[in-house]
């Protein structure tokens, strides 16, 4: 690429967004907040509902539980909580 000489088709300024945190988004989605219910009689959470915040290598992924405890496990502990 040249140097000095700047792209300006095809980009915008982009206006900045206020990020909402994810405690007033649950206030709002309650019911879908929590889809998932830790299945493993880990960490004393069997049977507490959860949420995938990021899924990541060899079937782990970042929860966090309803009081707002995180911890990585491996997905085979996540059920859909009915």
């Amino acid at each position: 690429m040249l140097q000095g000489v700047e792209k300006s088709r095809g980009h915008r300024k982009q206006e900045a967004v206020p990020k909402i945190p994810l405690s007033h988004m649950r206030e709002v989605h309650l019911v879908n907040a929590f889809p998932y219910r830790y299945a493993w009689n880990r960490m004393g959470r069997k049977g507490q509902r959860c949420a995938v915040l990021v899924r990541g290598g060899m079937n782990s992924c970042l929860v966090e539980f309803e009081d707002g405890f995180r911890a990585v496990t491996s997905r085979n502990a996540l059920r859909r909580a009915k």
